[in-house]
């Protein structure tokens, strides 16, 4: 399998703590986790917060210049989605479609896509991904 660039794009604004503008450790744990798996299963992954150490960026267009230039560079954009929603996750889903990149929408097993993500996958500009991710399923959909 050649090496495959993963992006992935979490919603992580509604979790940040008004008072301190930390992430709860919880959620950091989770995303390590997903982020490592995707990496012992070979790919390379890409994620703004971790390589920002998990602070939180208050540069609006340092933000905007790393998604952009990641989304670029990748072959797969992977938008973990859930009822918080994330236009971050929305604009980045525009821009890998544009770029012709492959879109995988990443949710729980009960998580509902809502109208326009379901007609994503529905007309083939993206495929869902049930998390915890079947590494099975993810080679099948990304391939060589």
């Amino acid at each position: 399998m050649a090496v495959k660039e993963i992006l992935v794009a979490t919603a992580y604004q509604s979790r940040i703590s008004p008072v301190t503008r930390e992430l709860p450790e919880g959620y950091i744990e989770w995303l390590g986790e997903v982020l490592e798996g995707l990496e012992a299963h070979g790919y390379h992954v890409a994620n703004a917060l971790r390589d920002n150490d998990f602070r939180i960026e208050d540069n609006p267009v340092a933000a905007y210049e790393y998604d952009t230039s990641s989304v670029r560079a990748c072959d797969v954009f992977l938008g973990i989605l859930d009822e918080r929603g994330s236009k971050g996750i929305q604009t980045g889903i525009g821009r890998a479609e544009m770029l012709g990149k492959t879109i995988l929408l990443g949710h729980t097993q009960d998580f509902v896509l809502d109208p326009f993500n379901r007609s994503l996958v529905e007309v083939g500009a993206a495929q869902e991904v049930k998390m915890p991710i079947d590494y099975g399923q993810l080679e099948r959909i990304i391939g060589d």
